[in-house]
């Protein structure tokens, strides 16, 4: 997660943090504060200090350390949805491309090359909710942009009215390559993404795929 005096950005894995993690750094007055567990790479830009902790942590745990960092008055909280099934083949390729020597369960199932067990027997990323629960309720004034719908205009739209730059370019970090993510499904792996993330489908956000 990422926070200021005024914004919070809860980062869910693959739904494009590193960028807008970036941009928010160099849009929006300091002082700014990163929660993670490792220094960011590719050039992104650092805000003015980096605190040791879970990249992904759950939205209680972000609000907890915001405070920590004297930010008692947050004007804004939001979070970005994918498509879940984009998300999980994204995921699948980021650990394939940038975590060769994780020695995590996980990680080993993706650098099988075998995206149907992979996506069987990996348990270790939740749906989007685990994401924005306070003590195990749902956080209800969370603003939830999706990458698919008017990104990044949306993002810079809420910088600006919260008094930050919005001149810079948008960067495009830490993306993968990889073929069209419905081409990777079967009937099977794509009922298991979809009782996974069902309240993100419940709630229509995104529509079920159809093969």
């Amino acid at each position: 997660m990422w926070c200021s005096r005024d914004l919070l950005f809860q980062h869910i894995p693959k739904t494009a943090g590193v960028s807008v993690i970036n941009y928010l750094s160099a849009a929006m007055p300091g002082p700014h504060y990163l929660y993670e567990w490792h220094k960011l790479e590719d050039g992104v830009y650092v805000p003015d200090e980096l605190k040791a902790g879970d990249r992904h942590p759950t939205l209680g745990v972000s609000f907890s350390f915001a405070k920590a960092m004297g930010f008692t008055d947050i004007k804004r909280v939001f979070c970005i949805f994918r498509n879940p099934y984009a998300t999980e083949v994204s995921m699948y390729h980021y650990i394939r491309e940038k975590l060769q020597d994780d020695p995590r369960s996980y990680s080993a199932l993706a650098k099988s090359g075998d995206f149907t067990n992979y996506i069987k027997h990996n348990t270790h990323w939740p749906s989007y909710e685990y994401f924005l629960r306070i003590g195990g309720e749902l956080y209800d004034n969370m603003m939830i942009f999706q990458l698919e719908v008017d990104f990044p205009d949306n993002i810079k739209r809420l910088v600006k009215s919260l008094g930050g730059n919005t001149d810079m370019e948008f960067p495009y970090l830490n993306t993968t390559v990889h073929e069209p993510y419905e081409t990777y499904y079967t009937a099977e792996t794509e009922e298991i993404v979809y009782k996974k993330y069902q309240w993100v489908f419940d709630r229509h956000y995104y529509e079920r795929m159809v093969l």
